[in-house]
């Protein structure tokens, strides 16, 4: 699938079948290291996206399911807005010390 900028695979199966991304008894030994860039279910009622050029992943669905995400204790887990930076600049939680206090 041609996306602007980017060419994707396309894949379909159930929502367990997504740590075989992580796997490593692939042929040769090959591990894809990554998930997915955009995953979602059939009835479209979330969706995960997670560029490869940037360092967080996004989570948009109902209001029940991103209240249960930023909840989760095992998550680090922050809401954000359309029109938030995506820099690791802006990010005030793991941007690196010479970014810290910065904004873009």
């Amino acid at each position: 699938m041609r996306a602007p900028h980017r060419n994707h695979l396309l894949f379909h199966g159930p929502i367990e079948a997504i740590m075989a991304f992580f796997a490593t008894d692939w042929p040769r030994g090959h591990v894809w290291g990554n998930s997915p860039n955009i995953w979602w279910p059939k009835d479209r009622s979330w969706c995960v996206a997670t560029d490869i050029d940037l360092c967080h992943t996004y989570i948009g669905g109902s209001r029940e399911c991103i209240e249960a995400i930023l909840s989760h204790p095992d998550l680090e887990a922050l809401p954000t807005t359309l029109d938030a930076s995506t820099y690791l600049i802006s990010d005030t939680i793991n941007a690196p010390e010479e970014f810290q206090g910065g904004s873009e």
